[in-house]
């Protein structure tokens, strides 16, 4: 597609903006859960996998991760931090997990996949996707197959935990994200502004490797523990990437 790699940056964004949308109709057209989240998602990543080049939408983008961030921060109350002391057992299963994760994943990508040892560590590392490529580069490692490889486990963990939760536990996708915000006092809206193994469901998203960002949107979605989700999955992406780097000097991954 040498006519699509000319095309300029402003293009491209517009380009993946009328993918995303296409993506968008044909999930609301099948009836498939969460279209505007799924929908470009997997359209994206097919655009991704046929070669097509793709762009974000700069300070779009950080704009919205910005809301998300406040509404996950907005739900860090001290009654939650009160509840710490009690999520200590399961917080501290994620340490293990991240460990089993990625003497799972390392050999997997190195031995059957034939990646080379930057890329198959930082491949198999559950953390978030930009954080994994972007240490992956500077590693030395290919910087397109870690994209492939984390935009693909977002994208299975994020399709697959609905299902699990509406077929198998029965579970609706229909809380609503929120009051409405007229119903909130105006001071705690500047706030808001200025801020720019409880129960099955809980632990299911809590533990589920997928992007952090992602995850809390589908903890909104279906009523679960926000805080409880949020600090699991804080945790694991605080050990993630402070624990790689210095695991791949010490390991001698260059």
């Amino acid at each position: 597609m040498p006519r699509l790699q000319s095309l300029s940056p402003i293009a491209r964004t517009l380009l993946t903006v009328a993918i995303s949308v296409l993506g968008t109709v044909l999930f609301q057209a099948l009836g498939f859960p969460l279209p505007f989240l799924f929908g470009p998602m997997f359209a994206s990543l097919l655009a991704a996998l046929t070669g097509i080049p793709l762009r974000g939408a700069g300070q779009i983008s950080i704009g919205a991760r910005t809301i998300l961030g406040v509404a996950v921060g907005a739900t860090i109350t001290p009654a939650v931090l009160g509840q710490v002391p009690q999520m200590l057992a399961s917080v501290a299963l994620i340490p293990l997990y991240v460990l089993a994760i990625g003497l799972v994943g390392v050999p997997f990508f190195f031995r059957i996949r034939k990646f080379d040892k930057v890329t198959a560590y930082y491949a198999a590392m559950p953390g978030g996707l930009q954080d994994m490529v972007v240490f992956g580069q500077e590693a030395g490692g290919d910087v397109r197959a870690l994209s492939l490889v984390h935009t693909t486990r977002v994208l299975v963990i994020v399709s697959l935990a609905p299902l699990i939760l509406t077929q198998s536990m029965g579970i609706g996708l229909t809380n609503p994200v929120g009051a409405p915000a007229a119903s909130l006092p105006t001071a705690e809206l500047g706030i808001m502004v200025l801020a720019g193994l409880a129960k099955p469901l809980d632990g299911i998203l809590a533990f589920s490797p997928g992007a952090q960002a992602e995850m809390t949107v589908l903890a909104i979605i279906v009523g679960a523990d926000l805080g409880y989700v949020t600090i699991h999955h804080l945790t694991r992406l605080v050990i993630v990437i402070t624990g790689a780097p210095i695991l791949a000097a010490l390991l001698k991954i260059r």
